[in-house]
């Protein structure tokens, strides 16, 4: 059947919205939503990439160090946190969050509890999150000290022994010894401190302190001096001018006047020291005795007195008619109180000759 216009009916179940002119309007929707959703998801892509390059490569990888409030920088410089507050420092570090370790040393120009040095040590190193990084700080114990020895002005100890290396055991190492200026000592021995300036015994001072040594060479090395035959006080004064020691004994001498050297321990020429000891024999010349008087007593009583003291003896007779005499000495040559020699220059007894009473009654 025609429809009023004249044209063909409609086709069975073809719905009257499917017109030619709304062909093309869903599609044109489809286009911009699709549109939509890609600048969402780069907008979204770009995002989550900033996110990410500030959190793993940007500013949120890393820590700054940063700069302590006792530091000055010029622009344009390094500008290295030595010498800052240590004490102060940390706590900026705790404030930030920034991991540290700490070591301490002594240092001769830092002042104790400042910075001596820092790995990062600059202001705006950075210090990386990702690798677990931190900073390491080395701060001052300030100037490392020495304590001398109490002992080493005592020979006898090890410290007064081995006084160079006492010393720098004690950690002293500014230690001054000039060995021209050493001296002889008649009493300390060679290595020993005659002297040691720059701090006492016992006491605590910075270890770089100059310490001025001079030390003993021992007793000065002299020659024995040739005193055989002459006078005890001659002797005496060439001992006291090489400091020498004389152990004097006397002994009767009988070819040796009194008072001059008889012998000596040591030769003439040999090698000595200051302090060292001679035995030195000094004569007290002949042996003499005060001769007693013996005349009245019995002659054999006098001669065994007279032998017992070291003389010869020879007995006389003088014949007498009182026999109250008889076995008496009459006489004695040399006579009673004179002093005479036990022996002559050749060591032989000197004789007494005692003239004795012979009674014919």
């Amino acid at each position: 059947p025609q429809t009023e216009q004249g044209g063909e009916p409609d086709q069975p179940g073809e719905p009257a919205a499917m017109q030619p002119q709304d062909a093309g309007r869903p599609k044109r929707r489809s286009r911009k939503a699709l549109i939509i959703v890609v600048v969402l998801l780069f907008v979204i892509a770009s995002v989550g990439g900033g996110i990410s390059w500030w959190h793993f490569l940007g500013p949120g990888s890393y820590w700054s160090v940063p700069q302590p409030d006792d530091v000055s920088c010029t622009e344009g410089k390094a500008c290295s946190i030595a010498g800052a507050n240590w004490s102060k420092y940390r706590s900026t570090l705790n404030v930030s969050g920034i991991p540290f370790t700490e070591q301490q040393r002594y240092d001769d120009t830092i002042a104790e509890g400042d910075i001596i040095s820092a790995t990062p040590g600059n202001v705006g190193d950075r210090i990386s999150k990702r690798s677990n990084d931190a900073m390491t700080v080395v701060v001052s114990k300030g100037v490392r000290t020495a304590t001398m020895p109490s002992d080493i002005l005592d020979p006898s100890s090890a410290n007064g022994k081995d006084v160079l290396g006492a010393l720098k055991t004690a950690g002293f190492d500014n230690v001054a010894h000039d060995e021209s200026q050493d001296v002889y000592s008649e009493t300390l021995p060679a290595g020993a401190a005659i002297s040691i300036d720059g701090a006492d015994p016992g006491a605590t001072v910075k270890h770089n302190t100059q310490i001025t040594v001079v030390l003993s060479k021992g007793p000065m090395p002299v020659e024995m001096p040739d005193i055989v035959g002459k006078t005890k006080d001659e002797m005496q004064s060439a001992f006291d001018e090489l400091k020498l020691t004389a152990n004097v004994t006397e002994q009767y001498d009988d070819k040796i006047a009194a008072g001059q050297v008889i012998s000596a321990s040591k030769n003439a020429g040999d090698q000595l020291h200051w302090g060292d000891a001679v035995d030195v024999v000094v004569s007290k010349g002949p042996e003499t005795i005060t001769l007693e008087n013996y005349v009245g007593q019995k002659a054999s009583t006098a001669k065994a007195a007279l032998e017992k003291l070291g003389f010869t003896v020879t007995v006389k007779s003088q014949i007498t008619l009182d026999s109250s005499k008889d076995k008496l000495v009459a006489s004695q040559d040399p006579t009673g109180g004179t002093v005479v020699r036990l022996r002559d220059e050749n060591g032989k007894a000197n004789a007494v000759t005692l003239t004795m009473y012979s009674s014919l009654l």
